[in-house]
């Protein structure tokens, strides 16, 4: 899997998607982490992203699955900002 964080880059055309210059299987999971009713509340209301994306891409098959606990891979991305420093 991979992991997107702020500045990741999905591009392409439907059937065509990528993640990072990594080509997405079809089908592919997106995994969230949250809390699983505000995320399925959010997701799945009318007029929600669902909703949009379905109305986008009528052939798309889309379902939201609410889980405790989830595992999901560290980023490749380098996470230091390249302007300011941290603080504690």
């Amino acid at each position: 899997g991979i992991r997107l964080v702020p500045g990741s880059v999905v591009a392409g055309a439907p059937g065509q998607l990528s993640v990072e210059d990594t080509p997405l299987a079809d089908p592919f999971q997106v995994d969230a982490l949250g809390s699983s009713a505000a995320l399925t509340g959010t997701l799945t209301r009318a007029g929600g992203m669902i909703a949009q994306f379905r109305a986008t891409f009528p052939d798309a098959q889309l379902t939201v699955t609410p889980v405790d606990r989830i595992s999901l891979p560290a980023t490749k991305r380098n996470l230091v900002p390249g302007h300011g420093t941290p603080r504690l």
